[in-house]
């Protein structure tokens, strides 16, 4: 134990301090009180709007792509895969994507994610939707994040700092990892 505590203070992980203190938070949340069941987000399932027919190609296309590189490969790394896939499309020359197209994108992933028997939720459609939007020349910002109160975690689209198709109690998630990063 005592080496362990030793590489960790010559790492500078552990630091010495005469009185404990508190370290800073990595991420600032959201302010937010607590619910106690009362403030609850809706659930359930509702059909997604119409999006144009050609939309359902690419989405189809780039929902696969993003099922390949979830389950391809060792379960551990599955994450590192689809940010460095998001990486990847990122740096790609576009155009910032507006919130209707981005909307009718993830709408057409959606649909298509009706008779893919995998599991499609969340981290799916919103890698599949940013995939989607940059094989047609558009970019949109990836967010992952998390809410308190039940402690959940949440991916979505975003789109000048707008979420996309997404109700309102997303905004009680806080970003912790966004791609392309926000500065």
């Amino acid at each position: 134990m005592m080496e362990v505590c030793e590489r960790l203070r010559q790492a500078e992980v552990l630091i010495e301090a005469a009185t404990p203190t508190p370290w800073t938070a990595p991420v600032a949340g959201q302010p937010w009180t607590l619910s106690f069941g009362t403030q609850e987000a809706q659930a359930g399932w509702a059909v997604p709007s119409r999006a144009p027919r050609g939309a359902f190609l690419i989405a189809g296309f780039a929902l696969v792509l993003t099922l390949v590189a979830l389950r391809v490969g060792q379960r551990r790394t599955r994450m590192a895969r689809i940010l460095r896939l998001l990486s990847w499309v990122s740096k790609r020359p576009a155009q910032l994507a507006t919130v209707d197209h981005a909307d009718e994108v993830l709408n057409a992933v959606r649909w298509v994610a009706l008779f893919v028997p995998s599991r499609v939720a969340c981290l799916e459609e919103s890698v599949a939707a940013v995939l989607a939007l940059s094989f047609s020349g558009r970019q949109a910002t990836w967010c992952h994040g998390v809410a308190a109160d039940p402690i959940r975690f949440h991916c979505w689209v975003d789109v000048n700092g707008q979420p996309v198709a997404e109700p309102s109690s997303t905004l009680r998630y806080t970003p912790l990892k966004t791609v392309p990063e926000r500065t």
